[in-house]
């Protein structure tokens, strides 16, 4: 018999640290193109973002599991060009990363920083648009 209570882990298996909240694109179909204008642009703290990842790996240890952790939920996670030491010091601490992207500022030294890192996640990549016209419509992107 259901007693109606919702049975929930102690602790997240996920979790998106918004390291900043920029993104490059304008993209029709997200609240951020109305959003950037009313909330506070700017980068997290070093020092809040390690706290967050210790108090994280500190509950990974606690009840044995292994975490997720991606980036920029409303931005473009490689507007920050040092995200290589961000990626680094999660993959250290054992957490999973992994990227949603629009992959647009996805360089080649950006993907070096990101080996050298110790990266070997996935790309979640956001292409909105079949034909060229539709896409840069949409993102407001360069093809």
């Amino acid at each position: 018999m259901s007693t109606g209570e919702i049975k929930r882990l102690p602790y997240p298996i996920g979790i998106i640290i918004d390291i900043h909240n920029l993104c490059n694109a304008k993209c029709t179909i997200c609240p951020y193109t109305k959003l950037h204008k009313r909330i506070p642009q700017g980068v997290m703290s070093w020092e809040l973002y390690t706290k967050i990842i210790e108090d994280y790996h500190h509950l990974m240890e606690k009840y044995a599991f292994k975490g997720k952790l991606t980036y920029c939920q409303m931005g473009e996670p490689f507007v920050s060009k040092d995200i290589g030491k961000w990626v680094k010091y999660a993959i250290d601490r054992n957490i999973e990363v992994y990227f949603n992207t629009n992959a647009s500022l996805l360089t080649p030294s950006t993907v070096n920083s990101l080996i050298q890192a110790g990266y070997d996640g996935l790309f979640n990549i956001s292409f909105h648009g079949i034909t060229k016209d539709v896409y840069e419509g949409i993102t407001g992107l360069n093809y």
